[in-house]
């Protein structure tokens, strides 16, 4: 039995309008916050939650550079490093819902009672 002909009409919109919501994504919105605490809409945040100087600090820590750009040899630092040695087990994800639920329950403890980020 051969299956009916669709009509060409559905695909023939889609190629239309496909082009036009690919258009409307890509387009980036100005929500007229710059300079930060020009304007006082709700979406624009504060002046100094833009600039915090801990943030900055952090942000700094945390970039990478190359090691010639840095003050200290990392490998050396690396090597004199006095860093306890803790035993650590872990367990493999089981087939059974159950299995998954401890495994993420593991997890989400072991990120709560971390000592370092």
């Amino acid at each position: 039995m051969a299956s009916p002909r669709r009509p060409p009409l559905p695909r023939l919109l889609l190629l239309l309008l496909l082009p036009l919501m690919t258009a409307c994504s890509g387009m980036s919105v100005d929500t007229g916050c710059t300079p930060a605490g020009a304007t006082s809409a709700p979406a624009c945040p504060p002046p100094g939650a833009v600039s915090d100087p801990f943030i900055d600090r952090l942000y700094a820590m945390r970039t990478w550079r190359p090691p010639s750009a840095l003050e200290i040899d990392p490998v050396r630092y690396g090597e004199q490093a006095d860093i306890p040695v803790n035993d650590a087990y872990a367990r493999t994800l089981g087939p059974a819902l159950e299995d998954a639920q401890r495994s993420l329950a593991v997890k989400l403890w072991l990120i709560e009672h971390a000592r370092h980020t």
